[in-house]
């Protein structure tokens, strides 16, 4: 119950308004002393309101057994393009606890929910096969913790880089619940 009371807890602060954009702006600067002869920072103030970290957490799912969220960061520190990363997951609330494959998907089950998964994303992506499947993602999909109960079926959410390039986006493969 202490797991389900933190999330609620979590979700209540996240509610609270955003400190600005300005402030993150000044404390970068204010970390970073050194100015030139006018005093101005060496470091852009333009690039610094370039880099930005954003946060938003929501549930996505609720019934009687569990609750389900989704908290989606996208940020950008430099570099060639900004990151974007979403974790979800359902918690029990009955007990208060994060579910894992284990919970969802015990021994032979596993390879189940891997057929299922491989299935679902070659439905999604309208190709003729898994072979044809793999010739498009650069890593083969396999379950991961990084699930969430829906009202359509278990969510996975795959980010990018995992099973594909950036360019490509996150994947969300949906398994029906008839898996």
């Amino acid at each position: 119950m202490k797991n389900l009371l933190f999330v609620l807890c979590f979700f209540a602060v996240a509610a609270l308004p955003a400190t600005g954009r300005d402030r993150f702006v000044d404390a970068v600067a204010d970390f970073a002393k050194d100015r030139d002869e006018n005093g101005e920072y060496l470091i852009s103030r333009n690039l610094l309101e370039a880099l930005f970290d954003n946060t938003e957490r929501e549930v996505v799912y609720a019934d009687q057994r569990v609750v389900s969220f989704r908290i989606e960061n996208y940020s950008y520190s430099g570099g060639a393009h900004n990151s974007r990363t979403i974790t979800v997951g359902s918690i029990d609330r009955k007990t208060g606890k994060k579910l894992t494959l284990a919970d969802i998907a015990p021994g032979e089950k596993l390879a189940e929910l891997d057929r299922a998964i491989k299935a679902a994303l070659v439905k999604q992506q309208k190709v003729k096969d898994y072979a044809e499947l793999m010739k498009q993602l650069q890593q083969e999909p396999k379950p991961i913790e990084n699930f969430y109960f829906g009202k359509d079926g278990l969510h996975f959410i795959y980010n990018e880089y995992e099973i594909d390039c950036y360019a490509a986006g996150s994947y969300d493969v949906v398994v029906s619940w008839q898996w």
